[in-house]
């Protein structure tokens, strides 16, 4: 869907992070864990593209759909300036989001910053499911994880760390001495990635890793995102990480 939406809410969350609001009912109905989004708030020539936020808040009753954008540039400063009332250009939602595994009892998110951002819906919907849900999370300071105090709200475990010298899949690691967990999920990091890939094929869960590209047009006609996949039998190919992902089985990523 291409739409102009209006901001609702801009929240201001420190450490130069924004959690936009706006009202999408179409866009809220339509999206799932895990998708993103392509935005825009300007009008100008520069900065030239929209820029791939994925989705922090999906609420399908009041037809709203959250984001939480890091300044990091023209672009996503230009987003987190945005006002209530304001409208911006939407196009979503796009790509492959989490499975969420009917049977599931048990499960794991792990993210590191505002990277663990698109965990939050997919762990409001296994919540729903009434599945026990365990948050290992980790960043320079608990300001870069805006939905630390979310997860228990929702009944989960989750386990925070800001120490460098320590990784949040350490914690993973003793639980699965003790647990059963039927999924494991992360975003972004590959060094947390690797970690839970060593896991898996002690444990046998299976895992799901969202990555994260550079994206011009969202949809796969640029080619501008590709990234190297190894097949189950060892094969090499290369995905667009914006339509064949963002999510992928990690398998298919970590060798």
């Amino acid at each position: 869907m291409f739409a102009s939406c209006r901001v609702i809410e801009n929240e201001r969350l420190g450490e130069g992070l924004v959690r936009l609001l706006i009202d999408a009912p179409e866009f809220a109905a339509q999206a799932k864990p895990g998708q993103f989004a392509m935005l825009r708030s300007w009008q100008e020539m520069e900065p030239y593209l929209p820029r791939p936020i994925s989705l922090n808040q999906i609420d399908p009753e009041k037809g709203r759909i959250g984001f939480v954008i890091r300044v990091k540039g023209a672009g996503t400063e230009r987003l987190a300036r945005c006002r209530p009332g304001d409208y911006i250009q939407v196009h979503g939602p796009l790509g492959n989001g989490f499975p969420v595994l009917e049977h599931a009892g048990c499960v794991a998110l792990v993210g590191r910053g505002v990277g663990a951002a698109p965990l939050r819906p997919l762990a409001e919907a296994y919540a729903a499911r009434g599945c026990e849900i365990r948050a290992y999370l980790s960043a320079r300071s608990e300001a870069l994880l805006p939905d630390w105090d979310f997860y228990g709200s929702l009944g989960a475990k989750a386990v925070f760390s800001s120490d460098p010298t320590k990784k949040v899949t350490q914690e993973l690691a003793a639980d699965c001495l003790r647990m059963n967990f039927d999924a494991v999920y992360s975003c972004g990091s590959m060094r947390l990635a690797k970690d839970i890939r060593l896991l898996q094929k002690q444990y046998g869960f299976a895992a799901y890793l969202s990555l994260e590209a550079r994206m011009a047009c969202g949809v796969g006609a640029c080619k501008g995102c590709v990234c190297r996949t190894v097949s189950e039998d060892g094969v090499s190919s290369y995905i667009r990480v914006c339509s064949e992902g963002p999510v992928l089985p990690l398998e298919r990523i970590v060798e």
